[in-house]
């Protein structure tokens, strides 16, 4: 594969690179197993005139700031020499790109670095197991940059290191160009998940024609139909939570912590506190149902 390197000069020069490829943090959304995204926004971000600019939350934003260090503890451990990787490497003709974290210097091996909570690791990783948009992520990375192998070096809950080492798959490699290769036939986005997409959605209605009337549908009827129905399930859901909540509370007291064969419930004070944040714009709706007048 022939592929180009380039060192960007700026945010916004990375940020036009990777608009023109699907990235390897991207790929997973192509296969279904991404938590954070899907095919159907993917779809819409690519077709986008500009790059669309990558919030970082505060974990994302920790997990930079602390990579040398984790980077720095696993090459005293492992005896390696590293080195930062800062290129970004792409394929004009299949459409696919990757940014890096550091190089085994010798080793013709990538260093991929993550920084995980414990709860997180707890629920989605094992020990040798990654979640597969990790294992998709570093398949990319040894696909484009030739390297045939890769380390995964995560720091899990702050204190304890844990080596992922993955060899190149062919069949991985070939998988993931078929399925940009689809990706970039499709005219029309993806199947949507309703469920995946909400926020991305309400992203992309965020005008309103004043005055401007339409008509429902069956489709909307339905819809409409079904969400009223949700919607007064969880309005009596949230009584019965609160009733049971009170019950415990009246059999708890003023005791801090219940201890069961089956289950442990901590109960102490959380203190008032005081918010201040920005809400996002999002497009705010009611249902309200006519009243139809009873004929005589």
């Amino acid at each position: 594969m022939k592929t180009i390197s380039v060192i960007p000069d700026s945010k916004e020069h990375w940020l036009r690179l990777r608009h023109q490829n699907i990235n390897s943090t991207e790929v997973s959304c192509l296969f279904d197993c991404n938590k954070y995204s899907s095919a159907f926004q993917l779809w819409h971000e690519k077709r986008q005139p500009d790059p669309t600019s990558l919030e970082e939350s505060l974990r994302m934003k920790m997990g930079t700031k602390f990579q040398s260090a984790i980077a720095e503890v696993i090459a005293e451990q492992e005896s390696w020499i590293v080195e930062p990787m800062p290129e970004y490497i792409y394929s004009e003709e299949y459409k696919i790109g990757s940014s890096f974290d550091y190089r085994l210097v010798n080793q013709r091996s990538i260093l991929e670095i993550k920084n995980v909570d414990s709860l997180i690791f707890r629920n989605d990783w094992d020990e040798e197991n990654m979640p597969p948009h990790i294992e998709l992520q570093v398949q990319q990375q040894m696909l484009l940059s030739g390297y045939l192998k890769a380390v995964v070096g995560v720091c899990v809950g702050g204190n304890q290191i844990n080596l992922y080492h993955r060899d190149y798959n062919h069949d991985i490699g070939q998988a993931i160009l078929l399925k940009v290769n689809e990706f970039f036939l499709l005219e029309a986005p993806p199947a949507v998940d309703y469920a995946k997409d909400f926020e991305y959605i309400n992203s992309l209605y965020q005008t309103v024609t004043p005055g401007q009337i339409i008509e429902s549908t069956q489709d909307m009827d339905d819809v409409v139909a079904a969400y009223q129905s949700v919607s007064e399930q969880i309005k009596e859901l949230e009584v019965r939570k609160d009733q049971y909540k009170a019950q415990m509370l009246t059999l708890i007291g003023e005791s801090e912590k219940v201890k069961s064969p089956f289950y442990t419930i901590s109960c102490g004070m959380t203190a008032e506190t005081q918010l201040n944040y920005t809400r996002k714009a999002f497009r705010n709706f009611r249902i309200t149902p006519k009243k139809i007048k009873e004929t005589k």
